[in-house]
């Protein structure tokens, strides 16, 4: 695994302290690597997001339907979850 180091100030460099005080993580790496996981993921599901706007948007007229576009993001943020607790 490769090494990085970073820069903080005082309030955040206390913030993740404490983070990692509240036994949710065994140390700092462990949580800012969750934090960059859930960033991936964010910026994954943004992009299917819009990829499926852009689908929608050179479809043509669609009638809307907004149980079924209610459906796709519970879906959607059902698989984040999944992903998340992995």
């Amino acid at each position: 695994m490769a090494t990085m180091n970073i820069s903080l100030p005082e309030k955040l460099k206390s913030f993740v302290e404490k983070q990692v005080a509240s036994g949710d993580f065994s140390n700092v790496s462990d949580y800012v690597r969750d934090l960059l996981r859930k960033e991936q993921e964010r910026q994954d599901m943004i992009k299917e997001i819009q990829l499926a706007l852009d689908e929608g948007e050179a479809s043509g007229f669609v009638p809307y339907v907004r149980e079924d576009l209610e459906k796709r993001f519970e879906d959607l943020a059902k698989a984040q979850s999944k992903k998340s607790a992995a």
